[in-house]
């Protein structure tokens, strides 16, 4: 636990709509908790991001005290979860750090709405409370739950720690990587970021190498330097352009430290910096829909013991997961394999393959049958109506549309529309725009829509329909970024706790087998 006499201020970037209503739907109010928006204009990178949210924030909470005032009042925990969530498309609109997560069946007190956010502040809040008296924030990435160990190790004071973790050079490439002097493992000697394996290997000949687990301790010097270079003027309390720059934290910011920088900033090296090992730590990611299952089936195996869990649960549990959901057609373990259906209501017509995510289905008897690989995301826009994001599981939603190496549904996004006969031009679609941008998600109420158009949209070779062509033609259609801009999030949020609320009688009932007992 956070020891009392260090009090945290909780900052989070969010999508503009879940930034809105954050503090109303979690119930987590100000001057505690702050959330905001950072993605109107041009993308402000993770450094500019960090400097607008502590601008924003102590503009909003600390407004009668002035900057370094506010900042030492009270530790800054900085999560980041506003971006584009372009792998997880099904919690962009509400960040993934919102995410919800099962209760982890060897647990005792967790909570069946909790989220990821929930998950990861105990530990974040621990590592923020211990260190040195320099320390005013701290940053952390918001699609990752860090769990480190009981007992930290001591936190060098100076301006600027990177909290690292060991690995192999396969596994460096994934990552920013620290390197170190063999015989003075705290000392920064210069920062990488994605590091092939093959020059990992080189350096280690001469260096220790560590990962970036995306947790920073920040000392007051540090928050003002990393301002600067994002354009604060602090004689006048503002940006010079009116709004951060763009700047990143991890590719710039980072590679500017140590004895031996990368990239050199006069600037950045005046901060004292360190890295500190934390053994036995644990990292999960949760940026991609691979990975929220990958993850989650990681932390359900944790324990295998059976005096603890009770019989069979020595067994591993099968990466298939059911949340705030009514779900008619029991899955097959290995038929359905890679499955994750939340805040959705799943009759006994519709027939599962694998690897899907199944997200805010409302209330429907559609006959439907899914190919591999195919998730649907429902997302409440407006009043009524459900935009319809049919997409693949592996999709990254990146690159122009008509590029050949950019998919949709696993396949060239280009082949959807020869398949349906359809003109991108008579849609309203430029192949030269990012997939991320383009109208692909047609807005309809739940009557309109039925599992054969559904089939329709996903098919990998459709049957020629003029009906459902017109349909989708003529629909409103939304891009992805559009819905994480626009969703209707008190909608989505209301049927979660609904479906959420009508899974405890079964639960209750079925006590032997479920985690019951062992919530809070």
């Amino acid at each position: 636990m956070t020891p009392p006499d260090v009090p945290i201020q909780h900052l989070l970037t969010l999508p503009p709509r879940m930034a809105s209503e954050f503090e109303t739907l979690t119930q987590r109010p100000r001057p505690e908790w702050f959330a905001c928006s950072d993605s109107a204009g041009t993308p402000l990178g993770s450094g500019g991001g960090t400097a607008n949210l502590l601008v924003q924030a102590w503009q909003a909470t600390g407004s009668k005290q002035n900057f370094s005032a506010w900042l030492q009042a009270s530790r800054k925990l900085l999560l980041h979860s506003g971006g584009q969530s372009r792998r997880l498309p099904a919690y962009a609109p509400t960040g993934k750090i919102l995410l919800p997560v099962p209760v982890f069946r060897w647990s005792r007190g967790q909570r069946l709405d909790q989220t990821l956010l929930d998950l990861a502040l105990p530990d974040y809040s621990r590592v923020l409370a211990h260190g040195g008296p320099k320390t005013v924030a701290m940053l952390v990435s918001g699609d990752t739950l860090i769990r480190v160990p009981a007992k930290l190790p001591k936190f060098p004071d100076v301006d600027v720690i990177g909290l690292g973790m060991w690995g192999t050079p396969e596994k460096a490439k994934d990552f920013g990587c620290f390197f170190t002097p063999r015989s003075k493992p705290n000392e920064i000697v210069f920062f990488l970021q994605k590091p092939a394996p093959a020059r990992t290997r080189e350096l280690a000949q001469q260096h220790l190498f560590m990962f970036d687990t995306g947790m920073w301790l920040l000392s007051e010097r540090a928050v003002n330097v990393l301002l600067q270079r994002c354009g604060w003027d602090e004689r006048t309390g503002e940006f010079s352009s009116g709004r951060a720059a763009n700047y990143e934290f991890y590719s710039r910011f980072a590679l500017a430290l140590g004895t031996h920088p990368t990239e050199p900033d006069p600037l950045i090296a005046s901060l004292s910096c360190a890295v500190v090992p934390l053994n036995d730590t644990e990292f999960y990611h949760f940026g991609t829909s691979a990975q929220m299952i990958e993850s989650v089936s990681a932390l359900q195996n944790l324990v295998l013991d059976e005096t603890r869990l009770g019989p069979f649960a020595g067994f591993r549990h099968p990466d298939q997961y059911l949340q705030n959901t009514a779900f008619a057609c029991p899955p097959h373990r290995e038929e359905n394999h890679t499955l994750w259906v939340e805040n959705s209501v799943i009759p006994a017509t519709w027939k599962l393959a694998y690897e899907h995510v199944l997200t805010g289905v409302p209330e429907n008897n559609w006959q439907l049958q899914l190919e591999p690989g195919v998730c649907l995301d429902f997302v409440p826009v407006g009043e009524a109506d459900f935009a319809i994001r049919a997409y693949g599981f592996r999709d990254s939603f990146s690159g122009k549309l008509g590029s050949t190496n950019t998919c949709w549904f696993g396949h060239p996004a280009r082949d959807w529309y020869t398949a349906r006969k359809l003109n991108p031009v008579d849609c309203g679609v430029d192949f030269e725009t990012d997939i991320q941008l383009c109208p692909l998600f047609p807005a309809l109420p739940v009557e309109k829509i039925s599992g054969a158009f559904l089939e329709w949209l996903f098919a990998r070779e459709p049957v020629a329909n003029a009906e459902f062509a017109t349909l989708w033609q003529s629909a409103k259609r939304w891009s992805a970024q559009q819905l994480c801009e626009s969703a209707n999030v008190n909608r989505l949020y209301k049927q979660r706790a609904e479906l959420g609320r009508s899974t405890l009688l079964p639960l209750m009932k079925n006590f032997r087998a479920s985690i019951f007992y062992r919530l809070d």
